[in-house]
């Protein structure tokens, strides 16, 4: 799936990862990053200077076998 402006939709980025039980949480929050990244990178191309760029580290935290390394791929 695409967006209306060419670029590929949300889905397509998050694929594997809304498809996994439990990380519905991982998803939402990542595709918050992945629109505000869009944004600024639309308004680099613009030429509009971006003065104060989005925070981009997330930290995976939680026991054993919860998907942690599976959501970081």
């Amino acid at each position: 799936m695409t967006a209306s402006n060419g670029t590929p939709g949300l889905e397509q980025d998050t694929g594997e990862l809304a498809a996994l039980p439990g990380l519905e949480t991982v998803t939402k929050q990542l595709t918050g990053l992945i629109t505000v990244l869009r944004a600024e990178q639309a308004r680099r191309q613009a030429g509009i200077e971006i003065t104060r760029p989005a925070w981009k580290n997330i930290v995976f935290t939680g026991g054993p076998g919860t998907g942690k390394s599976r959501a970081a791929r």
